[in-house]
């Protein structure tokens, strides 16, 4: 069976692993730097670093970052497990829904179903890109093979829009039919909003949730 896409260190973790290489740290024990409730990491992708079958274009950390890295360490969560750079899509994604939530059941704001919409759109962006990530799917904007960026110099990734109708999305299709960003003509129709049901947003990112966790090894809990 083919290791998960998800299962595999990280770039900056490649660089740690190499200066604690350096420092003669145990490749069994390094193994237990990296493993985590979310993530497995088996001990022959710590043998391969250390025998240069790959990642040799990849320099080790500096002495500064190793001693932050260790200093740090674990650096998880402890209500969900997650760790806060490893995983930080999901962190980031599960914390907007939180603020979402929040912010709509506050008292005395008047736009807070338009205000929960564009912040549960930011928490699923995050959400679908952590899962892309997981399963080994580019989830960045290319052009002729080239990846896109920001006037800034930033990598362009996709929309909630692109993935939620890329053929990889693991939603049901009626989830994501009843789920599609509003275009601008429905946008005039704004003000009906006001008219609709309060906790319609909140069902239906309700739902959206329940699809992905039916994907996801471990619940991901707001």
């Amino acid at each position: 069976m083919a290791r998960r896409p998800g299962n595999t260190l990280e770039k900056w973790e490649v660089a740690i692993v190499k200066a604690m290489l350096s420092r003669k740290y145990v490749p069994q024990d390094i193994q237990a730097y990296f493993s985590r409730p979310t993530r497995s990491i088996n001990n022959a992708r710590i043998s391969e670093i250390k025998d240069g079958t790959k990642h040799k274009a990849i320099k080790p950390a500096s002495d500064d970052e190793l001693d932050t890295f260790l200093d740090s360490w674990p650096n998880i969560d402890p209500a969900t497990g997650l760790h806060l750079q490893g995983d930080e899509l999901l962190v980031k994604a599960r914390e907007a829904m939180i603020a979402a939530v929040h912010t709509f059941n506050s008292a005395g704001l008047y736009f807070r179903a338009e205000l929960f919409i564009v912040t549960a759109i930011i928490a699923w962006t995050y959400l679908m890109h952590a899962y892309y990530k997981r399963e080994g799917i580019d989830y960045r904007h290319k052009k002729g093979g080239v990846v896109e960026r920001t006037p800034s110099g930033a990598e362009k990734y996709w929309e909630l829009s692109q993935c939620i109708t890329t053929g990889a999305c693991p939603l049901q299709s009626g989830i994501v039919k009843q789920s599609q960003v509003p275009d601008r003509d429905q946008e005039r129709d704004r003000a009906s909003i006001h008219q609709q049901d309060r906790r319609c947003p909140q069902r239906e990112a309700a739902g959206l949730l329940h699809q992905l966790q039916r994907r996801h090894q471990g619940p991901l809990r707001t």
